[in-house]
């Protein structure tokens, strides 16, 4: 499965052996439904990832560093310095 970019890459670099199909829902209602559906299911199997990473009792013993991503620009300048640092050690 792939997105649009993706497909439209493969249709370019292999014109003759590329067939795209483009599999619609049958209305935005339908599709918001589903994503909603799929995101709760994605949350319950990733739980124990998400605690695992936080900064809980979980997190802390199994993970060498832990960023909040609230912010973009914060988290990216953490996990800068965190390059920086073990690539200089």
């Amino acid at each position: 499965m792939l997105d649009l970019k993706g497909a439209r890459v493969l249709k370019k670099i292999y014109p003759q052996n590329t067939v795209n199909s483009f599999v619609l829902p049958p209305s935005l209602s339908v599709l918001k439904t589903r994503m909603r559906v799929a995101v709760e299911r994605l949350m319950r199997k990733n739980s124990s990832t998400f605690a695992a990473g936080s900064t809980g009792d979980l997190g802390c013993s199994r993970f060498d560093y832990s960023i909040m991503n609230q912010n973009l620009q914060v988290a990216f300048k953490e996990l800068k310095k965190i390059f920086l640092k073990e690539s200089s050690a």
